[in-house]
């Protein structure tokens, strides 16, 4: 999880939710493993470059992280003043995802900051966006950062509203169909 933290150090929202770099560094791999990682880890639907610039965890149809660790995770690491938001957030962008069901879940993908603009998101979002098209499936994502929405657009995903909770930076959900 070294990659994905490296990757989101700067993010909006997962600053939002650590807000000192000390617990960012300490706690988002928990948070990446117990929302998503390990079930991705386990279906093998995680996905790195050769170097380990970049990283993406994917989740198969229907398969979601282990819910009732999240939200135990959730209630011992996120401050109490964020819990509640946090939640609505998570219920919101579940909700998305529901609509698009089944598809396959961006949860996390992130390049190194010293590898980022080099091309690497786009060879992680082409190494699977290539499978949906073959396969016939849709793909989902929740985008936390606005800078990375453009590359997402560029490889077919389409923006789907917007989730905010009081003063929580924006996720923009996305959809691909299949090409």
């Amino acid at each position: 999880m070294s990659v994905a933290t490296a990757a989101f150090v700067a993010d909006p929202f997962m600053r939002y939710i650590f807000e000192s770099a000390s617990d960012y560094v300490a706690l988002f791999g928990s948070l990446i493993k117990v929302f998503s990682g390990a079930q991705s880890l386990a279906d093998e639907m995680m996905f790195r470059t050769e170097g380990f610039e970049g990283v993406a965890i994917w989740l198969k149809p229907e398969e979601h992280g282990d819910e009732e660790a999240a939200g135990a995770w959730m209630e011992k690491n996120v401050p109490a003043d964020r819990v509640l938001k946090l939640a609505r957030i998570v219920e919101q962008m579940d909700s998305y995802r529901a609509s698009c069901e089944p598809c396959w879940y961006l949860s996390v993908v992130g390049v190194d900051a010293k590898y980022q603009g080099q091309g690497f998101g786009s060879v992680l979002m082409k190494h699977v966006t290539s499978q949906l098209d073959e396969r016939g499936i849709t793909g989902y994502l929740e985008s936390s950062n606005p800078q990375n929405i453009s590359l997402y657009l560029r490889h077919g995903f389409e923006i789907m509203g917007e989730i905010q909770i009081d003063d929580s930076p924006i996720i923009t959900p996305m959809v691909r169909q299949p090409g």
